[in-house]
């Protein structure tokens, strides 16, 4: 399954407007605070998909009521450092939710799908039969997402769902992730056409780790 928030008019639309704008590509705390809610909206509607078991629960009045709950425990894997605030935004939402945290980055030349990708850190809950959610910023090609997808699931078991969960994919990257994770469902702000020569996405917002959290150094 994918969802694409912003192929329908909504608040949506207007957040995503404000994260491309180049007037504010010097705010990060506007930047953190509109993934934020682009993330909150996402979880929303993420969260319509998911199975809910009955609880029958007392009342401050001394009756009983019904309410229901998410089913199965949720996990939100953070790919460092952009998808903190991803993160942060569902977490905010699914507030039972446990947490993980993958630090994934480029490695070496690019070849003609992209970079390989290194994994450096990975810490998380135990997965098996949980809903797990992947939280990233932008998905440019999906290598990624599916390195930090097998990593975990490697470590610590298959979850019973998995969702991604991004602001910005580019085409490629939807493509790839349907193809070689085709169980996975996808909850992305925006789709953009192409990438550029060096696998950013156009138009896209730009480097969103530097823009949130400031420039990386050049041997990182």
């Amino acid at each position: 399954m994918i969802y694409i928030l912003d192929e329908q008019l909504s608040i949506v639309n207007q957040y995503m407007g404000e994260v491309r704008d180049a007037r504010f590509a010097d705010n990060g705390s506007r930047l953190e605070m509109n993934i934020e809610r682009i993330s909150n909206i996402a979880a929303y509607e993420l969260s319509k998909h998911l199975e809910y078991k009955v609880l029958n629960l007392a009342t401050l009045s001394g009756n009983e009521a019904r309410a229901n709950n998410i089913k199965q425990p949720v996990v939100i894997a953070a790919i460092l450092r952009a998808g903190l605030p991803v993160q942060n935004g569902l977490f905010a939402m699914f507030e039972q939710a446990e947490r993980a945290f993958v630090a994934a980055h480029r490695h070496g030349h690019a070849k003609s799908d992209g970079f390989d990708i290194a994994i450096n850190y990975l810490v998380s809950p135990p997965l098996k039969d949980k809903l797990l959610i992947i939280a990233d910023t932008i998905v440019a090609t999906g290598n990624t997402v599916i390195k930090s997808y097998q990593s975990l699931l490697g470590s610590m078991g298959k979850p019973a769902e998995t969702w991604v969960v991004s602001i910005v994919a580019s085409r490629q990257a939807v493509q790839a992730l349907r193809t070689m994770l085709p169980e996975v469902n996808l909850m992305i702000g925006s789709v953009d056409p192409e990438l550029n020569k060096d696998f950013m996405i156009v138009p896209g917002l730009g480097d969103a780790g530097d823009r949130l959290y400031g420039q990386k150094g050049d041997d990182l």
